[in-house]
């Protein structure tokens, strides 16, 4: 086995042959992960995983409604189906029309995804998934500003 893991190390391996401890340990050199050399996204697929990585590195768990109500309002947002001027009501309202919910519902969950990520660590994730320093512990951020950071994240990315 170690005569084996040296191979594939120096590079000297049949690539086509899996590592001998499974296709998913192995980081390639080149920076992708080995789930990224199988399925190649584009496009809104890429956007939506994402925005998917962003909500998980903040702490928000995927099993909670405000989950993907962030995750759908973030996508509006970059879309520009609901532009950032407009009130946080107006995108309450569009997204619980196409979750078959009420508004207040929609601002109840997603605060409660931002309350739960919080309460976690504080908001540290937040700042380290943002990439700099933005609030002491006590000052979450309400769920537009939330959003709009999320979304303006993204669309900085976007443009590289």
């Amino acid at each position: 086995m170690e005569d084996q893991l040296k191979l594939f190390l120096d590079g000297n391996e049949n690539p086509a042959k899996e590592p001998p401890w499974g296709p998913f340990a192995a980081t390639p050199r080149n920076g992708s992960t080995p789930i990224d050399q199988w399925t190649k996204p584009s496009g809104r697929a890429s956007m939506k995983r994402r925005i998917s990585d962003l909500l998980l590195a903040i702490g928000i768990p995927p099993q909670l409604k405000g989950y993907r109500l962030l995750s759908c309002a973030a996508e509006l947002r970059l879309e520009e189906e609901v532009p950032f001027g407009r009130s946080a009501k107006a995108l309450y309202a569009q997204l619980a029309e196409r979750f078959g919910s009420d508004p207040q519902k929609v601002e109840r969950a997603i605060h409660h995804a931002i309350e739960l990520a919080w309460a976690r660590d504080g908001g540290k994730s937040l700042s380290r998934a943002m990439g700099f320093p933005l609030y002491a512990p006590h000052n979450k951020p309400g769920n537009s500003e939330f959003i709009a950071l999320l979304a303006d994240k993204l669309r900085l990315e976007r443009q590289g």
